[in-house]
């Protein structure tokens, strides 16, 4: 990475500290996966960088995954969408 670069990903790192935006996100999409959340959610929380958001979104599974997603509801860094709202994946905000 040259110097520019260096000075611009800390700036961005320092926006995502400070609470305007993560350095990455990661979207997680699932349709009844349930069982196979937790490893992957478990990736995302366990990176070194703590400036990230994760994006789940939901297509209308009947398996549990929405009940279980809702324990990382008050979570900051964790944005749930169902797609009982009606929102195709790429309309997530």
């Amino acid at each position: 990475m040259t110097e520019v670069g260096d000075r611009e990903l800390a700036n961005r790192s320092q926006g995502a500290i400070s609470g305007t935006l993560p350095l990455f996100s990661v979207c997680l999409h699932t349709l009844n996966a349930r069982r196979f959340l937790k490893p992957r959610m478990d990736s995302v929380f366990e990176q070194t960088c703590s400036n990230w958001e994760l994006i789940v979104y939901d297509s209308y599974s009947d398996d549990g995954t929405w009940e279980y997603l809702q324990q990382f509801k008050d979570d900051s860094r964790v944005r749930l969408v169902s797609g009982s709202e009606g929102r195709p994946v790429c309309g997530v905000e």
